[in-house]
């Protein structure tokens, strides 16, 4: 799910990017995913990527 909304998002809320992948693990520990994101910048074809932490909260917070 979390692949789905992020990509969603990032179409929607960010048009100099094109998504290329995305690919969710979890941190060591626990408590964390990590969406890596690839993607190409629209204007220079530039292709990047970046790890984006996502930190899960239990029932209480």
């Amino acid at each position: 799910m979390l692949i789905y909304y992020v990509k969603e998002a990032l179409d929607r809320w960010e048009p100099r990017i094109k998504v290329r992948e995305i690919e969710v693990s979890t941190a060591s520990g626990g408590g964390t995913l990590l969406a890596e994101i690839k993607y190409t910048v629209r204007d220079t074809h530039n292709e990047r990527s970046i790890v984006y932490p996502f930190y899960l909260m239990g029932e209480d917070g």
